[in-house]
């Protein structure tokens, strides 16, 4: 998540909420392979270096680590609705009736929502984030 996305999403989600509620951006995940590969494919000439001779070494994952992010249960699903570029879960107990008027038909229609189901992104895509993280650091 971009510093921006990040950002719009604190605004939009102030706007729109009620009390309670869960603000999820949509978003695609990526796999940390394709990163690093990315990362040599451009930065190792710019440092001077070759990028066949860079060796990335699969170390494993650590005691507690998960390989995947969740953001939103099955369970939740249900109570989250679309709007747009992100998803609202609502709570549960709405003590102020805020969506008294939401049917349940009216939900997101998602499953669980994780990084293991979401779209991956390819390289040309996640070098083009690079850059766009790149120059939201340089502002």
């Amino acid at each position: 998540m971009l510093i921006s996305e990040a950002v719009q999403l604190i605004l939009k989600s102030t706007v729109a909420s009620k009390g309670g509620e869960v603000f999820i951006l949509k978003m695609p995940a990526l796999r940390i392979s394709d990163l690093a590969d990315v990362m040599i494919e451009k930065y190792a000439p710019q440092l001077g270096q070759d990028p066949s001779k860079i060796r990335v070494e699969t170390v494993g994952g650590r005691r507690g680590e998960k390989l995947d992010e969740e953001f939103m249960t099955q369970y939740e699903s249900g109570y989250a609705l679309d709007l747009g570029d992100y998803y609202v879960v609502i709570p549960l107990y709405d003590m102020n009736d805020n969506y008294k008027d939401v049917k349940f038909g009216d939900s997101a229609k998602v499953d669980a929502l994780n990084t293991d189901n979401a779209p991956l992104l390819s390289k040309v895509e996640i070098e083009d984030l690079v850059e766009r993280v790149m120059a939201e650091e340089e502002e």
